[in-house]
């Protein structure tokens, strides 16, 4: 009895020892030490409550008492919900072939409940077969559980299968029930079938069971795969069944909220305006129903009609229904995390609204003045709305200045939380906010912004802070080689050691402005993946991670040129195809024939200083631009003047009149 008041597992097992220590292992029965087991088969201890139950399962087998059938149950259900799957059916086999314990259903059912949560179909099917070889009934509850991992796997079509041998079943165990359909039901709006699932579902109209009529679940489950105006006919036919004795099906929240979610995924796609507007009427006529119904509006249900007015756009009926729920709801200072987060969708779509017209001060009101004071969470959505309110400015003045938006940017910066000022939350408005210092030459108040992220960065801002040192005068190539260095794991980074293409791109560029081409080509080599590992990708993206923009490779080979390094120059050009997996293109070889005209001419003037002019050089860089040329025509890229320009400007140099000419 006092075991059963702990929930804390460690607690309950301290105890324990201490009840043995007192009165004797001897005194102890098997039902102590399941209380015990099944306080770490709790949600709390879903990731390492494992490790103790299956230590004090080894304990009871060697010390005593011995285990029995409720015993290995929490403990098979603590490996299976910790996500220990193949512990658990170790464990499982091991109990099958011990001659002292007899298998039941109640053995099977924690393995049987993780498989369908996790979707693992082909598990559980497994299982099942195994239940039948140890002549163990199966029932509808089994199969339901089958079912269920088949939706939650998105196998609809396989499900109907399922679905429809159970109907045709002569063993009344295994005939399917109302949560049957309804899980295949799920199933087949889950993966968009709405065809399939109103076949179903005028199947459950029918009197094929005379216990099976679709309840408000099912009526839910159509409405969220269903066009608009199929969603308000199902709230109609609802509200129909009222005349009925039995039956009677009453339209929820939910009802409502799947209705009004249909319509903005249909506006969303739909370019037609007349349409979009029409469709926007029957999600009026839905919230209308709603208010008729005297269904208590939660936030839910404004969140969804405030989102498809955004969708529509119109934002004075979105910040309407706002003031609406915040004169009627009493919830604004629950401590329900899933309320508070629907209250701050709320936000985040009139916000989103407001923005599209270019209110940026109404937007930025109800972010300082109402979303700040309730300490409502702020997401992602939230700064990328803001951002394109300013970017979307109705005030011209905010809109073409680069230093009001970041002041405004930087207000909403001073306040934000802990948790957002990370990528995941913030991103958008770090980024906005570090483009703009960026574009107004303030490298520091760019990297101030920077700094001001928690945690890891992402790839846009660090791409923002990188570009904003290749483009500042002189150029931060310092900064922008420390920042790679000191980011090459990113937030959403596919792999240690890497760097995004745009990001590595910026930092090559900044190095290469600077003439530090050296330093260009040090950071390609250490953080462009190895080419053997792009080709051996599964996919085209995998194949291109990691490469820079043909962009930064051109400006590497303008520094060469500059640094008068014409061979490092062509042997990039050379290598683009092979080692950096890049196509050269007109820009890239004009570059390089540039390069070898410098090249000519300060070979010219070196002989002009020399005495000894009888030993001609063995390589010719006029020879070398005849040859780039050649190879763009091979390469059907077109040169342009300035290519043809450089190319007879080297054999001017080298007086190679009559191919000047030529060319």
């Amino acid at each position: 009895a006092v075991l059963i008041g702990i929930d804390d597992g460690l607690d309950a097992l301290n105890l324990l020892e201490t009840f043995v220590e007192r009165y004797g292992k001897d005194a102890i029965t098997v039902q102590v030490y399941n209380v015990v087991l099944a306080s770490f088969s709790g949600e709390k201890y879903n990731s390492n409550g494992w490790h103790h139950a299956i230590s004090l399962l080894q304990r009871m087998k060697r010390h005593g008492p011995q285990p029995n059938e409720q015993s290995f149950s929490y403990v098979l259900q603590s490996c299976a919900g910790s996500g220990q799957l193949k512990v658990a059916l170790s464990l499982l086999d091991e109990v099958r072939q011990s001659s002292s314990m007899e298998m039941t259903s109640k053995l099977y059912l924690p393995l049987l409940k993780v498989c369908a949560k996790a979707g693992h179909s082909d598990v559980l099917w497994s299982l099942i077969n195994t239940m039948k070889d140890d002549c163990i009934q199966i029932t509808t509850m089994q199969l339901n559980l089958y079912l269920q991992s088949l939706a939650k796997a998105g196998l609809h079509i396989k499900a109907l299968g399922v679905l429809r041998g159970m109907i045709k079943q002569s063993d009344p165990m295994q005939l399917p029930d109302l949560i049957s359909f309804n899980t295949v039901l799920s199933a087949c709006a889950n993966s968009n079938d709405y065809e399939a699932a109103q076949a179903l579902f005028d199947q459950m109209k029918g009197e094929v069971f005379d216990n099976i009529r679709p309840d408000v679940v099912s009526f839910n489950t159509l409405i969220s795969c269903a066009p608009p105006q199929v969603g308000l006919d199902l709230i109609y036919e609802m509200r129909l069944t009222r005349r009925n004795r039995e039956g009677v099906v009453v339209p929820t929240g939910v009802t409502f909220v799947n209705s009004i979610k249909q319509c903005r995924e249909y506006v969303k796609e739909e370019l037609d305006p007349d349409i979009r507007n029409d469709i926007f009427e029957i999600a009026l006529s839905v919230l209308g129903l709603a208010r008729n119904e005297k269904i208590n509006l939660n936030m839910f249900v404004y969140s969804a009609a405030i989102w498809i007015a955004e969708a529509v756009g119109d934002s004075s009926f979105a910040l309407q229904l706002l003031q609406e729920l915040n004169r009627d709801t009493q919830e604004s200072s629950s401590d329900d995390n899933r309320l508070r987060s629907a209250y701050g969708a709320c936000y985040d779509g009139v916000i989103s609204a407001l923005s599209k017209d270019g209110l940026y001060r109404e937007a930025l009101a109800l972010y300082h003045y109402e979303m700040q004071p309730l300490k409502l969470p702020s997401t992602r959505n939230t700064y990328k709305s803001i951002v394109h309110a300013l970017d979307n400015a109705n005030d011209e003045e905010v809109k073409n200045s680069q230093s009001k938006k970041a002041a405004l940017l930087e207000g909403v910066l001073s306040r934000m939380t802990t948790s957002a000022k990370s990528v995941e939350v913030g991103g958008p408005l770090f980024e906005a906010l570090i483009k703009l210092h960026g574009e107004e030459g303030s490298f520091k108040a760019a990297k101030m912004a920077f700094d001001s992220i928690i945690g890891p960065c992402d790839e846009p801002c660090l791409s923002a802070v990188l570009r904003v040192c290749s483009l500042t005068t002189p150029t931060h190539w310092k900064e922008a080689v420390l920042l790679t260095h000191s980011s090459d794991v990113v937030w959403g980074a596919r792999g240690p050691g890497m760097i995004p293409t745009r990001a590595l791109s910026y930092a090559v560029i900044a190095c290469a402005k600077a003439d530090q081409w050296k330093e260009a080509l040090n950071l390609i080599d250490l953080y462009g993946i190895d080419l053997k590992y792009r080709r051996a990708a599964a996919n085209l993206e995998s194949r291109q991670r990691g490469l820079v923009s043909i962009t930064a490779i051109n400006s590497v080979i303008r520094a060469c040129s500059r640094d008068l390094r014409p061979d490092v120059a062509v042997q990039i050009l050379n290598d683009m195809q092979t080692k950096y997996n890049i196509s050269p293109n007109e820009t890239t070889y004009r570059l390089a024939i540039i390069a070898c005209n410098h090249a000519e001419h300060r070979e010219r003037r070196q002989r002009r200083n020399t005495s000894d002019a009888s030993n001609p050089l063995e390589f010719q860089w006029w020879e070398c631009s005849l040859s780039l040329l050649r190879r763009m025509r091979e390469d059907e890229i077109r040169p342009s003047v300035q290519a043809y320009s450089s190319a007879v400007s080297s054999l001017e140099a080298a007086g190679q009149w009559q191919r000047a000419i030529g060319v």
